[in-house]
């Protein structure tokens, strides 16, 4: 996953359709690699309207939550699902972690690319 990627992503998120999605290969910084997917959520989940679910690589550990905005789920991903209060985050927005951030994307077969990342 790229800069690129990201904002295209964010950008033409509205224009999804329920249910559209998007699954991309994911490695932080401590090296853990996640195959997730980006989906659109139904009317009736308001006000998640983001759907983030996936895989960690190499083990049977799954992941699936719900967002407010692809923005939050972004970020929740940078930094790496952290969800313990006692552990700072690696990032405090998500502009701060795209400007910190260089990974490389990997797109599944079938899914809708944008251009070369």
């Amino acid at each position: 996953m790229n800069k690129q990627f990201v904002l295209n992503t964010i950008k033409d998120f509205e224009s999804w359709e329920v249910g559209q999605c998007v699954t991309f290969r994911y490695k932080s910084s401590n090296k853990v690699e996640y195959e997730l997917t980006i989906k659109k959520e139904e009317p009736k989940y308001f006000p998640f309207i983001v759907t983030v679910t996936g895989t960690r690589t190499g083990t049977p550990e799954t992941i699936g939550r719900r967002y407010t905005s692809v923005e939050r789920a972004f970020l929740h991903i940078f930094n790496c699902f952290n969800e313990n209060a006692n552990e700072k985050d690696d990032y405090d927005s998500l502009e701060e972690a795209l400007d910190k951030i260089s990974l490389k994307i990997e797109f599944q077969k079938g899914e809708k690319q944008y251009g070369n990342l």
